[in-house]
């Protein structure tokens, strides 16, 4: 990556070039985490050189008690797409990453113990499965909270909502499975204690606004054995609700464990 800043006043100016692109990771066929019975075509290997680069802007300005930003980026959706290749006798399919357009905006504002937390995106150059050559926009808004007020103790709560423009029924089927409007909750609780060397931290995400959707919580511990030495252990737990991609996880609760040895 190449950047590139300019700082006057409160401001700063950047600009991004991202040369070398890494796209998501899928699950492997087979895994508990892989919902298909046959394994995904294969994917093409991102360009070499600059022909993919994705290029971005971004100007901040921050003041005493707020923070503002306005963004722009170019990007490859790292999301992959199935797309229809035409075919004899049988139609063949291949993995599709497409280049979609990004605006957004944040505001930050510090009040007391509080910090308020709004952000905006709007994107543009999503393409589906079931919609051909179709061309879709969202809208992504987040508002978000967090306090500090007490001792060695931090919640924050985030929702947000992402909205898809001019929305085909033919989307909510399979293997798009997109919804119109989707709303996602966070919640957040992190408590350090033993004179900061055992952190808890416990997350909850809820997907959707009913008792029906899908969730996920995650609890950790977090212990400083010493300065070389940290331990990780916590538990995460899915509940599937009636969201399609979380029925394919719903009984793949871990109990995981971590050791780092910093040298």
């Amino acid at each position: 990556m190449t950047r590139l800043a300019y700082y006057f006043g409160n401001w700063n100016l950047g600009g991004f070039l991202i040369h070398e692109l890494r796209y998501n990771q899928n699950p492997e066929f087979g895994s508990d985490y892989y919902p298909g019975d046959a394994p995904l075509p294969d994917q093409e290997d991102p360009e070499e050189g600059f022909g993919e680069s994705e290029y971005a802007l971004a100007i901040n300005g921050i003041f005493s008690g707020w923070d503002i930003a306005l963004y722009y980026a170019n990007l490859v959706n790292d999301t992959l797409r199935l797309e229809l290749v035409s075919g004899f006798p049988v139609p063949e399919t291949r993995l599709k990453h497409d280049r979609l357009d990004f605006y957004g905006a944040a505001v930050n504002i510090a009040w007391g113990n509080w910090l308020v937390k709004t952000e905006a995106a709007y994107w543009e150059g999503f393409r589906f499965f079931n919609t051909g050559d179709e061309i879709f926009a969202r809208l992504d808004l987040l508002a978000g909270l967090e306090y500090t007020g007490f001792q060695n103790m931090t919640m924050s709560l985030e929702v947000a909502n992402r909205h898809v423009f001019d929305f085909d029924r033919k989307l909510e089927d399979f293997p798009d499975e997109t919804i119109e409007d989707d709303t996602q909750s966070a919640l957040r609780l992190t408590r350090s204690l033993l004179n900061e060397t055992l952190e808890i931290t416990l997350l909850a995400v809820l997907y959707g606004t009913g008792e029906d959707d899908a969730a996920l919580q995650r609890l950790s511990l977090d212990y400083d054995i010493d300065d070389a030495w940290r331990v990780r252990v916590g538990i995460v737990a899915y509940q599937a609700g009636d969201r399609p991609p979380f029925e394919h996880v719903e009984d793949n609760d871990r109990v995981f464990l971590d050791l780092k040895y910093a040298f």
